[in-house]
């Protein structure tokens, strides 16, 4: 398993780093039991208090929802209440974060541009991931965990406690404040008044010299995001094609072949 600031991540499909099998071994799932422990029980340290608030989410592959699971187990575990919304662009669960006072951190679960059977995990509170210090604190407290006699048999413990179930309630909230944020961002910088007159231009411009994006969506959580809505609001057209949320049609990497679908359309 790689552990690092950017995140932890390994091979969970158990046939391997191409497997499309949403079911990871026994003892992969033991081991995100513990990610989800060892992250409670660092917030209960850093913030000084039980009952941390946690946003979960997870990107389309398909162990996903078996180690978002696993690992809301074991941060309940530790005393933390989990709002799990299920399949999430890591822009909208950051977004969310950083802006809702009333969550304390999140885990959001993925493996970036790896092959399909890669997932891992990435650790944040305020909007962005931890690092420096503190990721390899947390690092160190995860390896103590795994390595210490007993681990096993608590963390079996722990997978045997009710299944965790997305939120839709909560997912829409965190799509309401990702549009907040997209509203920031091309806003540009000022008050919102200036904010708004910005966006007020923009609608204008896009009204005499229209634009069309194509965007081969690759069954991520992009497909379930609120993309479409917010670039039709302001008057972009969009077109998308593979954008079924868990239909990976190819390679999940940013390069080479896997953008002649798109350059082709």
């Amino acid at each position: 398993m790689i552990l690092s600031a950017s995140g932890w991540r390994k091979v969970f499909a158990p046939d391997g780093e191409h497997s499309a099998s949403p079911y990871p071994a026994a003892a992969d799932r033991l081991l995100a039991v513990g990610m989800g422990l060892v992250w409670g029980e660092w917030l209960k340290g850093r913030l000084g208090r039980t009952g941390a608030v946690v946003l979960a989410a997870t990107d389309t592959r398909p162990t996903g929802p078996v180690l978002a699971d696993m690992m809301i187990r074991g941060l309940e575990s530790a005393g933390c209440r989990v709002i799990y919304i299920g399949v999430a662009a890591a822009p909208e669960a950051m977004a969310r974060s950083g802006t809702d006072e009333t969550i304390d951190a999140f885990a959001y679960i993925s493996a970036s541009h790896n092959p399909l059977g890669h997932n891992g995990v990435k650790f944040g509170t305020g909007g962005g991931v931890i690092g420096g210090s503190d990721a390899e604190d947390l690092i160190e407290r995860y390896r103590e965990l795994i390595t210490a006699e007993g681990t096993a048999a608590r963390l079996t413990d722990i997978a045997e406690s009710a299944a965790a179930v997305p939120d839709a309630k909560e997912k829409q909230l965190t799509l309401n404040t990702y549009e907040e944020f997209l509203n920031l961002i091309a806003g540009g910088p000022g008050d919102e008044e200036s904010r708004r007159e910005t966006l007020s231009t923009l609608r204008e411009a896009l009204k005499t010299e229209p634009i069309g994006i194509v965007a081969d969506l690759n069954g991520s959580a992009r497909c379930l995001s609120a993309d479409r809505p917010y670039l039709e609001k302001l008057g972009a057209s969009l077109y998308t094609f593979n954008d079924k949320a868990g239909k990976i049609a190819h390679t999940i990497l940013p390069e080479g072949e896997a953008l002649e679908p798109c350059r082709q359309a």
